[in-house]
């Protein structure tokens, strides 16, 4: 368990826009499509995207100029396991 890493992805969870950002992040979509499902300009998710990546929650994907982000449903559960492990030490 790294302590850096669990509170990376807390705080990067810990933001409702990018909680519905992050479910948002399928592969599919755009970051257009999901400013606009979010209802928030596209540099509003530009930002909340480099915080989910920078947790590791996110991987970014390119296709020509459109990014695409999806989400990594593994780091999710590593942050789960490695919180329900905190008070067994």
């Amino acid at each position: 368990m790294n302590a850096l890493l669990i509170v990376s992805a807390a705080s990067a969870l810990g933001d409702a826009t990018r909680v519905a950002v992050y479910s948002l992040c399928d592969g599919r979509l755009s970051v257009q499509d999901i400013a606009e499902s979010v209802n928030v300009t596209s540099s509003t998710i530009c930002y909340h995207l480099k915080v989910l990546e920078r947790a590791g929650l996110v991987v970014g994907r390119r296709e020509g100029r459109c990014h695409r982000p999806k989400r990594r449903p593994e780091r999710v559960w590593e942050l789960a396991r490695d919180v329900s492990q905190l008070g067994r030490r």
